[in-house]
């Protein structure tokens, strides 16, 4: 019996469908560096492999609003209440 997929947020059912998405989560983040005009960010998977990340840093720069990440992460924290 084949497993079902849940729906991905953001993603049609037929891309999900046809695999035409990437879908990770990169954790445990220890190493970033910007050269040649891309940043990377290294870190695992979900599955504990390395895992490396590379983003323009031009499109990063445009689509960062650290303000933005500020207030939500703030919020989080609050919410923990550790």
């Amino acid at each position: 019996m084949a497993k079902k997929e849940k729906q991905i947020k953001g993603v049609t059912k037929e891309a999900q469908e046809e695999n035409e998405y990437i879908s990770k989560s990169l954790h445990d983040v220890h190493t970033h560096y910007t050269c040649d005009g891309e940043t990377n960010f290294v870190g695992r998977d979900e599955w504990g492999k390395e895992f490396h990340l590379t983003i323009p840093t031009i499109e990063l720069l445009h689509w960062c609003d650290i303000d933005y990440w500020k207030e939500k992460s703030i919020e989080y924290i609050k919410q923990m209440k550790c």
